[in-house]
Protein backbone atom coordinates (compact mmCIF):
# COMPACT_ATOMS: atom_id res chain seq x y z
CA UNK A 1 0.00 0.00 0.00
CA UNK A 2 3.26 2.42 0.84
CA UNK A 3 4.69 1.84 -2.87
CA UNK A 4 1.98 4.10 -4.73
CA UNK A 5 2.98 6.95 -2.17
CA UNK A 6 6.42 6.95 -2.28
CA UNK A 7 5.95 9.04 -6.30
CA UNK A 8 2.92 11.23 -5.10
CA UNK A 9 5.57 12.25 -2.25
CA UNK A 10 8.20 12.70 -4.61
CA UNK A 11 6.27 15.24 -6.78
CA UNK A 12 4.70 16.94 -3.76
CA UNK A 13 8.37 17.75 -2.37
CA UNK A 14 9.93 18.52 -6.06
CA UNK A 15 6.43 21.33 -6.33
CA UNK A 16 7.79 22.57 -2.76
CA UNK A 17 10.98 23.24 -4.12
CA UNK A 18 9.94 24.87 -7.02
CA UNK A 19 7.30 26.82 -5.04
CA UNK A 20 9.94 27.77 -2.77
CA UNK A 21 12.68 28.84 -5.22
CA UNK A 22 9.47 30.88 -6.99
CA UNK A 23 8.93 32.76 -4.14
CA UNK A 24 12.11 33.59 -2.87
CA UNK A 25 12.72 35.17 -6.43
CA UNK A 26 9.67 36.84 -6.83
CA UNK A 27 10.04 38.03 -3.10
CA UNK A 28 13.95 39.53 -4.30
CA UNK A 29 11.86 41.64 -6.91
CA UNK A 30 9.05 42.86 -3.95
CA UNK A 31 11.89 44.00 -1.89
CA UNK A 32 13.57 45.99 -4.31
CA UNK A 33 10.10 47.43 -5.57
CA UNK A 34 8.86 48.32 -2.34
CA UNK A 35 12.28 49.71 -0.97
CA UNK A 36 11.91 52.06 -3.95
CA UNK A 37 8.68 52.83 -3.90
CA UNK A 38 8.75 53.31 -0.28
CA UNK A 39 11.96 55.50 -0.35
CA UNK A 40 10.30 57.67 -3.15
CA UNK A 41 7.16 58.39 -0.68
CA UNK A 42 9.45 59.04 2.27
CA UNK A 43 10.79 61.87 -0.61
CA UNK A 44 7.90 63.31 -1.59
CA UNK A 45 6.58 63.41 2.08
CA UNK A 46 9.46 64.43 3.93
CA UNK A 47 12.52 65.88 1.83
CA UNK A 48 13.25 69.76 2.14
CA UNK A 49 14.36 71.53 -1.21
CA UNK A 50 18.16 73.04 -1.26
CA UNK A 51 20.11 75.00 -3.98
CA UNK A 52 21.97 72.78 -6.19
CA UNK A 53 24.27 73.02 -8.87
CA UNK A 54 25.02 70.97 -11.85
CA UNK A 55 28.51 69.18 -12.60
CA UNK A 56 27.78 67.32 -15.20
CA UNK A 57 24.87 65.41 -17.28
CA UNK A 58 24.94 62.41 -19.60
CA UNK A 59 22.93 60.25 -20.98
CA UNK A 60 23.78 55.88 -19.95
CA UNK A 61 22.89 53.30 -22.46
CA UNK A 62 22.36 50.06 -21.52
CA UNK A 63 21.38 46.82 -23.56
CA UNK A 64 18.43 44.46 -22.37
CA UNK A 65 16.45 41.95 -23.56
CA UNK A 66 13.72 44.14 -24.74
CA UNK A 67 16.15 46.59 -26.60
CA UNK A 68 18.19 49.96 -25.62
CA UNK A 69 17.40 51.17 -22.54
CA UNK A 70 18.26 55.14 -21.77
CA UNK A 71 18.92 56.26 -18.58
CA UNK A 72 19.92 59.96 -17.68
CA UNK A 73 22.63 60.77 -15.79
CA UNK A 74 22.97 63.76 -13.85
CA UNK A 75 25.62 64.59 -11.28
CA UNK A 76 24.74 67.67 -8.85
CA UNK A 77 26.41 69.59 -5.45
CA UNK A 78 24.71 70.87 -2.72
CA UNK A 79 25.26 72.23 0.83
CA UNK A 80 23.88 71.10 4.05
CA UNK A 81 25.23 71.98 7.53
CA UNK A 82 28.34 73.52 6.05
CA UNK A 83 28.78 70.56 4.14
CA UNK A 84 29.04 70.12 0.52
CA UNK A 85 27.71 67.01 -1.06
CA UNK A 86 27.38 65.19 -4.35
CA UNK A 87 25.04 63.06 -5.87
CA UNK A 88 23.49 61.39 -9.32
CA UNK A 89 20.36 60.10 -7.92
CA UNK A 90 17.44 61.50 -9.51
CA UNK A 91 15.14 59.79 -7.81
CA UNK A 92 14.64 56.36 -6.42
CA UNK A 93 13.86 53.76 -8.23
CA UNK A 94 14.71 55.26 -11.32
CA UNK A 95 13.62 53.07 -14.08
CA UNK A 96 14.96 53.08 -17.65
CA UNK A 97 13.70 55.77 -20.13
CA UNK A 98 12.80 56.10 -23.65
CA UNK A 99 15.83 58.28 -25.25
CA UNK A 100 13.39 61.02 -25.97
CA UNK A 101 12.83 61.34 -22.20
CA UNK A 102 16.07 61.07 -21.29
CA UNK A 103 17.47 63.28 -23.97
CA UNK A 104 14.76 66.08 -22.49
CA UNK A 105 16.40 65.61 -18.71
CA UNK A 106 19.82 66.16 -19.72
CA UNK A 107 18.91 69.16 -21.83
CA UNK A 108 16.84 70.45 -18.78
CA UNK A 109 20.30 70.20 -16.56
CA UNK A 110 23.27 71.19 -18.36
CA UNK A 111 26.06 71.67 -16.25
CA UNK A 112 27.16 74.44 -14.30
CA UNK A 113 23.22 75.23 -14.39
CA UNK A 114 21.24 76.23 -10.57
CA UNK A 115 18.64 73.66 -9.85
CA UNK A 116 16.83 72.54 -6.75
CA UNK A 117 17.72 68.73 -4.92
CA UNK A 118 15.69 67.62 -2.49
CA UNK A 119 17.44 66.26 0.40
CA UNK A 120 16.39 63.83 4.03
CA UNK A 121 16.56 66.67 6.50
CA UNK A 122 16.75 63.65 8.80
CA UNK A 123 20.12 62.92 6.39
CA UNK A 124 21.55 65.11 4.33
CA UNK A 125 23.49 63.03 2.24
CA UNK A 126 20.68 60.98 0.61
CA UNK A 127 18.70 63.15 -1.84
CA UNK A 128 16.77 63.49 -4.98
CA UNK A 129 16.52 65.78 -7.95
CA UNK A 130 12.62 64.27 -8.66
CA UNK A 131 10.45 63.86 -4.96
CA UNK A 132 7.29 63.10 -6.48
CA UNK A 133 5.91 60.03 -6.71
CA UNK A 134 4.31 58.22 -10.16
CA UNK A 135 2.77 55.59 -11.42
CA UNK A 136 5.17 54.31 -12.67
CA UNK A 137 6.69 53.40 -8.96
CA UNK A 138 3.63 51.28 -8.28
CA UNK A 139 2.73 50.05 -11.68
CA UNK A 140 6.01 47.98 -10.83
CA UNK A 141 3.60 46.82 -7.50
CA UNK A 142 0.66 46.06 -9.58
CA UNK A 143 3.08 43.99 -12.27
CA UNK A 144 4.05 41.70 -9.66
CA UNK A 145 1.01 40.63 -8.35
CA UNK A 146 0.18 38.08 -10.14
CA UNK A 147 4.01 36.17 -9.79
CA UNK A 148 2.99 36.48 -6.01
CA UNK A 149 -0.42 34.77 -6.20
CA UNK A 150 1.11 31.78 -7.89
CA UNK A 151 3.89 31.97 -6.11
CA UNK A 152 1.41 31.47 -2.45
CA UNK A 153 -0.86 29.31 -4.57
CA UNK A 154 2.11 26.57 -5.35
CA UNK A 155 3.43 26.64 -1.77
CA UNK A 156 0.20 26.37 0.21
CA UNK A 157 -0.95 23.60 -2.31
CA UNK A 158 2.78 21.61 -1.74
CA UNK A 159 2.19 22.30 1.86
CA UNK A 160 -1.09 21.15 1.94
CA UNK A 161 -0.32 17.86 0.25
CA UNK A 162 2.88 16.92 1.76
CA UNK A 163 1.02 16.99 5.44
CA UNK A 164 -2.14 15.48 4.33
CA UNK A 165 -3.32 12.69 6.38
CA UNK A 166 -5.43 9.67 5.22
CA UNK A 167 -9.27 10.13 5.15
CA UNK A 168 -11.19 8.48 8.18
CA UNK A 169 -13.80 7.32 5.74
CA UNK A 170 -11.38 5.72 3.03
CA UNK A 171 -7.86 4.73 4.09
CA UNK A 172 -7.08 4.44 0.07
CA UNK A 173 -7.81 8.49 -0.74
CA UNK A 174 -5.32 10.83 0.72
CA UNK A 175 -6.79 13.87 2.93
CA UNK A 176 -7.22 16.84 1.04
CA UNK A 177 -8.31 20.73 2.04
CA UNK A 178 -12.05 20.92 1.97
CA UNK A 179 -13.60 22.79 -1.18
CA UNK A 180 -14.38 25.58 1.24
CA UNK A 181 -10.53 26.57 1.78
CA UNK A 182 -9.52 25.86 -1.54
CA UNK A 183 -12.11 28.35 -2.88
CA UNK A 184 -11.74 30.81 -0.96
CA UNK A 185 -7.77 30.98 -1.87
CA UNK A 186 -8.51 30.65 -5.55
CA UNK A 187 -10.26 34.01 -5.27
CA UNK A 188 -8.18 35.38 -2.77
CA UNK A 189 -5.14 35.33 -4.64
CA UNK A 190 -6.75 34.38 -8.33
CA UNK A 191 -8.92 37.67 -8.45
CA UNK A 192 -6.49 40.43 -7.86
CA UNK A 193 -3.68 38.05 -10.02
CA UNK A 194 -6.34 38.47 -13.11
CA UNK A 195 -7.02 42.17 -12.28
CA UNK A 196 -3.70 43.05 -11.84
CA UNK A 197 -2.46 41.18 -15.12
CA UNK A 198 -5.13 43.23 -16.91
CA UNK A 199 -3.99 46.28 -15.89
CA UNK A 200 -0.41 45.64 -16.95
CA UNK A 201 -1.67 45.92 -20.37
CA UNK A 202 -3.60 48.76 -19.76
CA UNK A 203 -0.64 50.18 -18.37
CA UNK A 204 1.99 49.01 -20.70
CA UNK A 205 -0.43 49.88 -24.03
CA UNK A 206 -1.89 53.19 -22.68
CA UNK A 207 0.67 54.93 -20.72
CA UNK A 208 3.76 53.06 -21.45
CA UNK A 209 4.06 52.20 -18.08
CA UNK A 210 3.86 55.54 -16.68
CA UNK A 211 0.42 55.84 -15.87
CA UNK A 212 -1.27 58.53 -13.75
CA UNK A 213 -0.75 58.18 -9.90
CA UNK A 214 -4.59 57.39 -9.27
CA UNK A 215 -4.49 54.12 -11.88
CA UNK A 216 -2.34 51.94 -10.15
CA UNK A 217 -3.26 52.86 -6.41
CA UNK A 218 -7.03 52.08 -7.72
CA UNK A 219 -5.99 48.87 -9.48
CA UNK A 220 -4.47 47.35 -6.01
CA UNK A 221 -7.27 48.73 -3.97
CA UNK A 222 -10.28 47.34 -6.32
CA UNK A 223 -8.14 44.05 -6.77
CA UNK A 224 -7.66 43.47 -3.17
CA UNK A 225 -11.33 44.22 -2.41
CA UNK A 226 -12.57 42.24 -4.27
CA UNK A 227 -10.07 39.09 -3.65
CA UNK A 228 -11.74 39.61 -0.18
CA UNK A 229 -14.78 39.68 -0.82
CA UNK A 230 -15.12 36.75 -2.80
CA UNK A 231 -13.19 34.97 -0.49
CA UNK A 232 -15.88 35.84 2.09
CA UNK A 233 -18.86 34.30 -0.40
CA UNK A 234 -16.57 31.69 -0.93
CA UNK A 235 -16.32 30.98 2.98
CA UNK A 236 -20.09 31.58 3.36
CA UNK A 237 -21.72 29.98 1.30
CA UNK A 238 -19.60 27.05 2.27
CA UNK A 239 -21.90 26.90 5.05
CA UNK A 240 -25.34 26.05 3.47
CA UNK A 241 -25.86 22.67 4.09
CA UNK A 242 -27.52 20.98 1.40
CA UNK A 243 -30.99 19.19 2.66
CA UNK A 244 -30.31 15.34 2.36
CA UNK A 245 -32.99 13.82 -0.24
CA UNK A 246 -36.11 12.52 1.73
CA UNK A 247 -36.73 8.72 1.58
CA UNK A 248 -39.94 6.99 1.97
CA UNK A 249 -39.53 4.52 5.15
CA UNK A 250 -40.82 1.22 4.96
CA UNK A 251 -43.02 0.24 7.24
CA UNK A 252 -41.83 -2.55 9.80
CA UNK A 253 -45.33 -3.91 10.48
CA UNK A 254 -46.44 -5.08 6.97
CA UNK A 255 -45.07 -8.21 6.28
CA UNK A 256 -43.14 -8.35 2.81
CA UNK A 257 -44.81 -10.32 -0.36
CA UNK A 258 -42.38 -12.25 -2.36
CA UNK A 259 -43.37 -13.44 -5.92
CA UNK A 260 -42.26 -16.31 -7.26
CA UNK A 261 -42.30 -16.79 -11.03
Amino acid sequence: MDQPATPKRAATLALLIFATFWCTLVGLFDTLALRGTLNQWRAHRAFIPVDATVLSSDIREEDGEDGTAYIPVIRYEYTANNTRHESDRLRYGQPPTARRTAKRIVSDHPPGKSIQAFIDPADPTRSVLFPKLKGADLSLIVFLVPFNAIGVFLLSASIANLLGRPSPLANSKPWRPTSRLTSALAALLGIPAVVCFIATFIFAFGWSFNPPLEAPLAVLAASALLGLWSAARALAGAHATTPAPETMPIPTDHPHRVINS
